[in-house]
């Protein structure tokens, strides 16, 4: 502004010149003007490359079409969290749900019910132990050794039958459930009884009762619930030593006898009451039973009478060789029934739970079952004689020289009939 003043005042003195100087500096300051404008508009629409220095300015004015704003974004930073974050469930796309079958039209599966459990002959342990208690409280007479005997099965028997529970024999829940209860006048075992005298002939539980108790007394009878000639000659023994009529009947009177402690008076001491039979019925036994062996040997094992019988000859004529006594297995570990063959022989073996006891001269004929002498201990002691009983673990015992006889003269694979 200062400038043009100048200019204004010397335009004063030489007008003609400073006019025209005055216009052309006009002109061409105009001139100037206009290209600065024409290359600052070309400079603000031109779009700087990556190597354009220019900084491209940023858009101030608003968008046409203005974004949504989002969620606010907290300012605070985010601590660092001390689990480890749990992955976000991503949502399924939803599916047309399949038609559903009416529930009366879909039969349940079945259900799988437990094996119940039980015990019967042939059981052993604790738990048998804890029956045959329970059942003494009942008024049975038995002994609790934890082996389910024949005589706990009877027991049993007649124990179901008092309390309305089928008659099984085999203790089931119903019945251990009973075993529970406390005895009434009409659960509790009285005794031996029967309803009607029994004599040679008569079959069932009672018979079994008679045997049961008749063995108290030491006869060693086979209880299989038959009135045999056995039974017979033990009861008119036991009448005969209790001083009442000798008949051979199971009356009132010998009922209440029975149902006595066995005193060194009333206990019968001699062998038992099965006695051998004679070797013409014993060579008709085999024969008849058509028994063949493909040796020149024949065994017969008879657990009724307890003895041992070796024949010599062929099927259909064997001739009786030996009869010896032999003790068989007692009722919880019966000896096995059946026809079989020597299949092994050894001097001695230790007797299982008693390492200090050795049966000499052993003859397997069947898995575990073996003929063999009566049991000593090492310094060849005898420790268990008896023979003619019911008492092993279902071997079958017989004397020393026996044993040693059969061992050195019975051929591998001799027949052993066992009844």
């Amino acid at each position: 502004m200062l400038h043009l003043n100048s200019m204004h005042q010397k335009s004063s003195i030489v007008p003609g010149v400073i006019n025209m100087k005055v216009m052309k500096h006009l002109i061409a300051f105009g001139l100037l003007i206009s290209l600065l404008f024409v290359v600052l508009s070309g400079c603000s629409s031109r779009i700087p490359s990556t190597t354009d220095p220019v900084t491209v300015p940023t858009q101030t004015e608003p968008s046409p079409n203005p974004a949504v704003p989002s969620e606010p974004v907290p300012s605070v930073k985010p601590t660092e969290p001390t689990e480890k974050p749990v992955e976000p469930t991503v949502p399924t796309v939803p599916t047309t749900p399949e038609p559903t079958v009416p529930a009366e039209d879909v039969p349940p599966a079945p259900e799988v019910p437990e094996p119940p459990v039980t015990y019967n002959a042939g059981s052993h342990g604790q738990i048998v132990k804890d029956i045959q208690n329970r059942l003494t409280v009942f008024g049975y007479k038995l002994s609790v050794d934890g082996d389910f005997g024949l005589i706990t099965q009877w027991a049993v028997r007649d124990f179901q039958a008092r309390n309305s529970i089928p008659v099984t024999g085999t203790v089931d829940k119903s019945t251990l459930d009973a075993l529970t209860l406390e005895p009434t006048d009409s659960t509790r075992y009285p005794g031996p009884s029967s309803d009607i005298p029994l004599a040679k002939g008569a079959k069932g539980d009672e018979v079994l009762e008679l045997q049961v108790y008749l063995n108290r007394f030491n006869y060693r009878l086979v209880l299989d619930g038959i009135f045999g000639s056995a039974t017979s000659w033990a009861l008119k023994d036991f009448q005969k030593r209790n001083g009442i009529p000798v008949t051979g009947i199971a009356d009132g009177a010998t009922y209440q006898k029975l149902a006595l402690e066995p005193t060194s008076k009333t206990r019968y001491s001699g062998p038992p009451a099965a006695t051998s039979i004679s070797a013409s019925k014993a060579e008709a036994f085999v024969n008849n039973k058509g028994l063949s062996s493909p040796s020149e040997y024949l065994i017969w094992v008879s657990t009724p009478t307890t003895h041992l019988y070796i024949f010599k000859g062929s099927a259909g004529n064997w001739k009786l060789l030996k009869d010896m006594r032999c003790t068989v297995g007692k009722p919880s570990t019966p000896t096995i029934k059946g026809t079989f063959s020597v299949q092994g022989k050894g001097g001695y073996f230790t007797v299982p739970d008693h390492e200090e006891w050795i049966c000499r001269y052993y003859t397997q004929f069947y898995g575990d079952f073996l003929i063999h002498s009566v049991v000593y201990d090492w310094d060849l002691k005898l420790v268990d004689g008896r023979l003619g009983m019911y008492l092993s673990k279902g071997c079958v015992r017989v004397s020393l020289a026996n044993a040693k006889y059969i061992y050195d003269n019975m051929p591998y694979g001799t027949t052993v009939y066992v009844n």
